[in-house]
């Protein structure tokens, strides 16, 4: 079977896939991933096949660059953004078929779709005649017994108190998403992107979002509330296990195990000689980063902390791209000497070598630190990250603190608990063991190769 990959361009969408991918490749399949050029040499590096279906690379804003969002400077970056011809070009790839053009010549037979290009692609897919598979990285299900994943509210049993509370948390969920996502706030954000976007870009964009509405209608797809908003219906597995979600989840999705690619082709880096014997303690906020309003007063808490435990050696993640020397510029105190200060670590090698992790949340990261027993100090800032560090506390993995607020007297007393309790140690080492059982992956792996195909 000839099977295409189409995953949002990040790590944390990406990564997830790799060992999926390359079991279906030992069982004889012939996989490609089709993307942006960004992502290219990360899948390569692993031995994958990759096609850009772009032929200039997409200008990225560096966050660290720009100033204050609404700026005239800020706005004359992002004119020129939508100004490039890569830009266009991913557009006229949408509307004028593209990348179906792509997949029909090199005869693909089933397209693996990262559950956050739904609303983008699963229509034009499907009325192609694609067969499609939903790639879902997170565990956003369906389930209104328990809370949707963007809440941290952690159920209790059968309470009045804890239904009326799960309850609430859907119902904010999607009085949430009914305004975000009516026709008439699309054509609002729709009259508010135009601002910026030169007159070409504009036509595109409105035959983009027209023909993916018309295509679900014309196919009859239809779309169903989960807990990160609405999404159209399709077959789907989750490269999440099972057991990693409150048992009362009770969906009958397709799980494939932790799909964690713990061989995969990283640059090393060997912390001996700086650690000196000292533990590890591994901060990073993720892809994201640059994002997070309160993530750099965040990183400045970690140093203090870091200070304050001299005992203990470092590692801040401060983000990808972003120029160390300005960062340090407006730090209000040198950077302690256990601390080594880096905008981007390779994470499975650094894993091995760390004791704790202090995390945003990510599931990605959190599905890694189980597989190399690390207890986490989970501080979520978005998305489903408040679900992720709620099932971290309820499984007793490790911690959670409001990135927000955390004092560095707290961060260094739950990285002292994290690194002393031996609950958790128990707890991950249990959690582990079923992590690495391979049956959700092989039973995956069967139904993909079955063709059975059905939205649950």
């Amino acid at each position: 079977m000839n099977i295409a990959f189409l995953m949002y361009p990040e790590r944390g969408g990406v990564y997830p896939t790799f060992h999926l991918a390359k079991e279906l490749i030992r069982r004889g399949h012939r996989v490609i991933y089709f993307g942006l050029r960004e992502f290219e040499k990360e899948v390569r590096a692993q031995g994958l096949s990759y096609i850009t279906v772009m032929t200039e690379e997409v200008p990225i804003i560096d966050p660290t660059e720009t100033v204050a969002i609404g700026s005239s400077q800020a706005k004359e970056e992002l004119r020129q953004y939508y100004s490039s011809t890569a830009f266009r070009e991913s557009l006229r790839m949408l509307s004028d078929g593209g990348l179906l053009k792509c997949l029909r010549q090199d005869s693909i037979d089933l397209v693996m779709l990262d559950a956050l290009l739904n609303r983008a692609w699963a229509p034009k897919l499907r009325k192609d005649g694609f067969q499609v598979v939903q790639i879902q990285t997170s565990l956003i299900g369906t389930n209104k017994s328990i809370p949707p994943i963007t809440s941290g509210y952690i159920p209790s049993g059968h309470s009045a108190n804890s239904f009326l509370r799960t309850r609430t948390a859907w119902l904010g969920t999607q009085l949430h998403h009914f305004l975000m996502d009516n026709p008439l706030s699309r054509a609002l954000g729709r009259a508010a992107l135009k601002r910026a976007v030169p007159v070409e870009a504009r036509m595109l964009i409105d035959t983009a979002d027209l023909t993916g509405d018309r295509d679900a209608k014309y196919i009859g797809l239809k779309r169903h509330l989960r807990g990160r908003g609405y999404f159209f219906r399709l077959p789907e597995i989750i490269l999440c296990p099972a057991v990693f979600d409150y048992p009362a989840a009770g969906e009958k999705w397709i799980h494939a195990g932790p799909c964690v690619d713990l061989h995969r082709n990283e640059d090393s880096f060997p912390l001996d000689p700086l650690s000196r014997g000292r533990k590890v303690v591994y901060v990073s906020l993720g892809t994201h980063v640059f994002y997070y309003s309160a993530a750099e007063t965040f990183l400045g808490t970690a140093l203090a902390a870091a200070s304050a435990n001299p005992d203990l050696f470092f590692v801040i993640a401060v983000g990808k791209g972003r120029k160390l020397e300005a960062f340090r510029a407006k730090l209000p105190a040198p950077v302690p000497d256990n601390v080594l200060l880096t905008d981007f670590v390779p994470q499975i090698g650094m894993l091995c070598q760390s004791s704790v992790m202090v995390t945003n949340g990510g599931l990605g990261t959190i599905k890694e630190c189980i597989l190399n027993r690390v207890p986490m100090l989970v501080v979520p800032c978005a998305f489903d990250q408040e679900g992720n560090a709620a099932r971290v506390v309820f499984h007793g993995l490790g911690l959670r603190h409001r990135i927000s607020s955390v004092s560095a007297s707290e961060l260094s007393d739950g990285i002292r608990q994290c690194l002393t309790r031996e609950d958790f140690k128990s707890n991950l080492a249990k959690m582990a063991e079923r992590f690495e059982d391979p049956s959700e992956l092989n039973h995956a792996l069967e139904w993909i190769e079955a063709g059975r195909y059905e939205a649950l």
